[in-house]
């Protein structure tokens, strides 16, 4: 038997240390999720609703967890990822709404719900990633 959970997460965009969100309203942010079907797992899952909602098809190799957990509101259990993407994408599928923030800009917003912890959590995963791919850069440079 499947069991449902929640895939849910943002795409990054290294170059200029963005993040793509959805954006329901002007002043409502979310991050991008839905919940698994029948074979899918986490990613899997993720990889699809970034399609539906967000028009990009992102490859499985540049999808990364950063955590699960199971929500205090709801009791479900939840998947956060990040996509990393080379470009900024800007046209969304029809209905759908979705915006670029930095992360600076993001904590001066008032963030509802998990979102202040997933982001908070998926920022210091890419900070982490990002000093492990620089100090193996130094070794190879030896």
């Amino acid at each position: 038997m499947h069991k449902v959970f929640y895939a849910s997460g943002f795409i990054f965009h290294p170059q200029s240390q963005q993040i793509l969100l959805q954006q329901t309203t002007p002043e409502d942010i979310a991050l991008f999720s839905g919940v698994s079907k029948q074979t899918e797992s986490g990613a899997t899952t993720f990889q699809r609703v970034l399609k539906e909602n967000a028009g990009i098809n992102i490859p499985p190799t540049l999808i990364y967890p950063i955590y699960s957990y199971e929500s205090n509101d709801s009791k479900k259990k939840i998947d956060v990822f990040y996509a990393v993407v080379d470009e900024q994408v800007s046209e969304f599928p029809k209905g759908k709404n979705a915006a670029w923030f930095n992360f600076k800009k993001l904590y001066k917003t008032k963030l509802k719900g998990d979102l202040l912890q997933d982001l908070t959590v998926g920022q210091r995963v890419i900070n982490a990633a990002s000093r492990d791919l620089y100090n193996q850069e130094l070794i190879d440079k030896g």
